[in-house]
Parts: structure tokens; sequence; C-alpha cells
């Protein structure tokens, strides 16, 4: 009886062992493949120490588990957990790094970017030795409101802030950077590509290429529901589609960004979950269909590729910009924007300026406000056309105790820019902090508004 009762707890625990071992292996796409295409951008792309990167930027579980092969030469990482699962990103002057997916490393390197690297741009506007008696006196107490978010008091919750940068009407005033940070250092916004993107749409919209609210042109939605689904609805997330955007199990955003090479193509095979217009789900998925809709606006690769450059990049001096494709040549639209923390203070003074750049209309006034307007499917009303908003019902605000009229861009680990109007201010922030709870925005946001006054 004895025997059979240790044989039934041996097979039990055999049994839960294995099925844990088969879901961490099902997992283990999210590791290698997140840190073998975050470890080739920061290091050939931002230029930073691997070392650095590593223990800083991807010292967290289960990301920590990956061990990597650096091909310097050939500008490549190979990312494995225990020799599984492997996952390889290559870098590419001016696409920078992207996984290699479901393609070959041939096949990406016959995509060839058809610009130069530009100089990292300045002006009156970034140069801080040029700042007024009074923008002096104001940037010493903005640099003391700042300073705490880089004081780690809590080892548990550390902050890990690498950025901050202050613009006061329209002028940037302060900004402090961690070690080995500066402001020379391409950052990756994450999910403040979403903006970045919108803006985009904005520009074709103002050109008259696209319309927010005719159905989108996707043929093999013709056939069904999917065929009433506008631009509007995509840039507001109330597509209705079926989405999961999880990053802790091999979800649809995590096969979206590390296991399929050509991203619009998978997405677009989402099936209809609700009648658009009605439920709002926030999706990194929509925000490449966009991004496929914008690539099928051009007759060829290379106007698309130049595209963000010469119709936003360039023009607001964002000269450290760029954004990483997937391997069919598609602009990652929901993640992959790199740029230093004064290139995404200029981005935020562009919507700071409703859309004008020093006398250039980008995106035009009504496109800026239609960026910050919202619907009732939108709980709470807190999201509008790819930008975040401080609206909240009985009370509950995002941003509890900040004006309602503050707009933002919001990044995975806690990469913001606000936009602030009534304060004069563009203020961004950028970090590693695995735990958001450890990033107290709305102290941080309340102490340079003090400061700014």
């Amino acid at each position: 009886m004895k025997k059979k009762i240790i044989s039934s707890l041996v097979a039990a625990f055999l049994c839960t062992f294995g099925l844990y071992l088969y879901k961490t292996y099902k997992k283990l796409t999210i590791i290698t493949g997140h840190s073998s295409k975050y470890l080739c951008s920061c290091t050939f792309g931002s230029g930073r120490q691997a070392e650095d990167i590593i223990n800083f930027d991807l010292n967290f579980s289960p990301i920590s588990w990956a061990k990597y092969d650096i091909d310097y030469q050939n500008k490549k990482v190979t990312s494995t957990v225990f020799g599984m699962k492997a996952n390889t990103a290559i870098f590419r002057e001016g696409f920078g790094c992207t996984l290699l997916a479901d393609y070959t490393e041939e096949e990406l390197l016959k995509q060839q970017f058809p610009k130069s690297k530009k100089e990292l741009y300045n002006d009156l506007l970034f140069d801080l030795s040029a700042l007024t008696a009074k923008q002096k006196a104001m940037q010493k107490k903005v640099l003391k409101a700042i300073a705490p978010e880089f004081i780690e008091k809590d080892s548990l919750l550390p902050k890990n802030t690498t950025a901050i940068t202050v613009a006061y009407d329209g002028k940037l005033i302060a900004e402090q950077y961690r070690k080995d940070f500066d402001y020379n250092t391409p950052l990756l916004g994450w999910s403040m590509t979403k903006s970045i993107t919108s803006t985009l749409v904005g520009i074709l919209v103002k050109e008259g290429d696209l319309d927010v609210h005719a159905p989108v042109d996707i043929p093999s939605w013709q056939g069904d529901e999917r065929k009433n689904i506008t631009l509007h609805h995509l840039l507001q997330m109330t597509s209705g589609l079926e989405w999961d955007e999880n990053y802790t199990r091999l979800s649809s955003a995590v096969s979206m960004l590390y296991k399929e090479g050509d991203m619009y193509d998978y997405v677009i095979q989402s099936k209809l979950a609700h009648a658009p217009g009605t439920h709002w789900y926030y999706s990194s998925g929509t925000s490449n269909i966009l991004s496929g809709i914008i690539k099928n606006q051009f007759d060829n690769d290379r106007s698309y590729w130049l595209f963000p450059y010469e119709s936003l990049f360039d023009k607001l001096g964002m000269s450290s910009a760029w954004i990483e494709p997937d391997a069919s040549g598609m602009y990652a639209g929901s993640s992959y924007c790199f740029a230093t923390a004064r290139d995404w203070t200029r981005y935020g003074l562009l919507y700071y300026n409703q859309g004008i750049w020093q006398g250039d209309t980008i995106v035009s006034p009504a496109w800026v406000n239609y960026t910050k307007s919202t619907s009732k499917a939108i709980p709470k009303g807190r999201y509008g056309a790819h930008w975040w908003l401080n609206i909240g019902k009985d009370g509950e605000y995002p941003l509890p105790g900040i004006t309602n009229e503050v707009f933002y861009c919001k990044g995975y680990q806690g990469q913001r820019i606000y936009v602030i109007p009534s304060k004069k201010l563009v203020i961004t922030r950028f970090g590693k902090t695995f735990n958001e709870d450890a990033f107290k925005e709305v102290d941080f946001l309340k102490r340079v508004f003090d400061a700014c006054m």
C-alpha cells in the first residue's frame, strides 16, 4: 500500500513538473526574443556597453535567464536559454535591429536603407548655456525637483530612472541622466512609438491620402463585419478585434513581436470579438495594422522607409531617431522607436505647439485636438488617438491631482512624454522601472509644476 502511495506521489510530481517545464519551454521565445532584440538595439544602435545593458536593463526574471552570443563583427546577437529557443537579431545601418523570425539573414540584408545617418542636431531651444537669468533660476528649482527620481530609497522597488528633461515655454530648461547615459544616448520609447504612428497617420490625413472615418481597405476583411472598421476605431483601440496583450505567456502580442516576420499579415488575421466602436482594448496589434496601412500608401519600399524621416523626424531636428522594422520591412509601429531624450522632447513640443514646428504645419491643430478626443466606448475616457488622457469619471483620474488637460505618451517601464499647455511644460521621463509602482509620477509632476510656478 505504501509503495502505491509513493508511486502515485512520484507520478503526480513528475506530471506537475513536466507540465511546468512544457509551459516554461513555450515561454522561452519571449525571453530570447526580447533579450536578443533589445541587446542588439542598445549595443549597436544606442552605442552602449553590452555588460551594462545585461546587468541593468535585462537583469529581471525571467529575462535574466538568457545567455548571449554577441557577434561584434557582423553586428548581431543570438540569445538562448539552456541552449534552447535561439533567437537572433541583426543590426542594419538606418534600420536598427530586427529579429530574423521566419526570415533568413540573407533576406534581411537585401533590404538597404535609402538614407545616410545625420549628425545630432541642436538649436537654441536646446542650448542650456543660453538661458536667461530668470530661466537659470527656474532651472535650479527644477533640478532640485527631479533629483529624487535618481535616488534609490527602496532596493525592492528601484526606479532606475535613466533620463528626465523639462522644457518650459518651448525651451529646454533642465535635464538629468543616469550614470553612463547623456543627451546623446538614444532611448527606446516602447509604446510611445504608438503615438509616433498616430502622427504619421495624421500627416497622411493632412495630405488627403487617408480618411479617419472611412472603413480601412483590407481585402481579407471585406467578406465579414471587419469591413466596417475605420482608422478612427484603430486609433482609439476600439476595433473590436480579438487580441491578447499579455507578456507573461505566449500571447498574440508576444507571437507578433518575437515570432512573426510579417507583423501586419499576422495581426490582420485576427477575428472580430465585438462590433467596431463598442469595446476598448489596448492592443499593440492594432498599432501595427495602422503601420501596415501607412506602408500600403506607398508604391515602393524606399518611399515608405523615408516617410517618417522626411515628413517628421528631419523637420523636427530629431536626427537621433529611428524606428525599427520587422523582417518584412514594415516599421514596428507599436514598440520600436528610439531617440535621445532631447529628441523625444522635440516630439512633445510639436504637440505643445498644436502640430506646428517653427512655422511648418506637420499635423494640423485639428489633428492635435482629435488626438485628445475620446469616445463612450473607452473606460472613463482615458484614451485618445494613440495618446493617453487624464480624464476620469466620479473623480477617478489616472493622474489624480494633475490638471485633466495633460495628455501624454506612455511606454513600458515608465517611459513618458507629458504635454501640459496650461503649465507651459513638456516633460519627459525614461527608465528601466521593472515595477512601475516605484515611479510615483503624480508626486514627480507636482514637484516639477511647483518648481516652474
